[in-house]
């Protein structure tokens, strides 16, 4: 079976809750002790702070920037 030994773990993350990072690196936990069965070897979490809280109609504004550049970035790549 070519995907014996391999693991695969979905992250559904609610960012009202959690950060993206943090949930990231509990995908990676839950990975880790997968593979080794003994929660002693998972990884610590790498960061001791958290990013501060930022006014959601600025995220969403520079959110739509970056959807505007991709955009922009596709039509020229497209010769349009």
């Amino acid at each position: 079976n070519p995907m014996s030994g391999k693991y695969f773990v979905r992250i559904k993350n609610d960012l009202n809750a959690f950060d993206g990072v943090t949930a990231l690196h509990a995908g990676f936990n839950m990975i880790e002790f997968l593979e080794y069965q003994d929660p002693n070897k998972l990884s610590q979490y790498p960061f001791t702070t958290t990013n501060p809280r930022q006014d959601p109609d600025r995220q969403l504004a520079l959110f739509h920037k970056q959807l505007e550049r991709v955009n922009e970035a596709k039509n020229n790549e497209a010769g349009q």
